[in-house]
C-alpha cells in the first residue's frame, strides 16, 4: 500500500487514496476517511499563509520543523504523514512563487 501512496501527486489524489480505504488505522486511533481528510484540510488551512521562498533543503527542513506539531496530528500509517508533509511543502513553494 505504501507503494500506491508514492504515486500520489496532489491532495485530491491523496483524498481519493484515503476514501478508497474508508478508514485508516493508526497506532492509537482508527480514523474514518472523512475525519482524516478534515484533519488534513485543517492543517492546510493553518499553513495557508506560509511560503517557502528558496527551494533549498534547509528551508524545507525549517518548514517541517516549525510545523511539526501540526504534522504529528496525522497518522504515519501507510505513509500518509510523509505524503501530507511532501504535498504541504509543494504548496508552500508554489505560494512562495506566487502561483
Amino acid at each position: 500500500m505504501e507503494n500506491e501512496i508514492k504515486s500520489v501527486k496532489t491532495f485530491g489524489q491523496l483524498y481519493d487514496f484515503i476514501r478508497e480505504r474508508k478508514q485508516i488505522g493508526g497506532t492509537k486511533i482508527i480514523y474514518s476517511a472523512g475525519d482524516l481528510i478534515d484533519l488534513i484540510e485543517d492543517i492546510r488551512a493553518a499553513l495557508e499563509e506560509q511560503k517557502i521562498g528558496a527551494v533549498t533543503k534547509p528551508e524545507m527542513r525549517a518548514f517541517v520543523k516549525k510545523n511539526n506539531p501540526l504534522f504529528e496530528k496525522i497518522t504515519r500509517a501507510q505513509g500518509i504523514r510523509r505524503k501530507v508533509i511532501e504535498l504541504s511543502i509543494r504548496e508552500a513553494i508554489m505560494m512562495g512563487r506566487g502561483q
